[in-house]
């Protein structure tokens, strides 16, 4: 699933947003809403790593299914 020719480091909601095939905007909400969700800022442009992403969609779809929800 990873594709190691991409940069690991995301910069800007769009670029997160794009790779979790998510609007910048819904991005910005999760980040603001959810204190676990790896962002991080370079000043003032938030960034997040590919791989964080990823384990941190991992672990929420771990979570969902622990907790026996339908929809996960």
């Amino acid at each position: 699933m990873a594709d190691d020719t991409l940069p690991n480091l995301l910069h800007t909601y769009l670029e997160i947003g794009q790779h979790m095939g998510l609007s910048a905007r819904q991005v910005e909400h999760l980040d603001k809403a959810d204190p676990t969700f790896p962002t991080f800022k370079l000043g003032r442009i938030v960034c997040a790593r590919r791989t964080s992403l990823d384990e941190w969609l991992r672990d929420r779809e771990a979570q969902a299914k622990a907790e026996g929800r339908a929809d996960a």
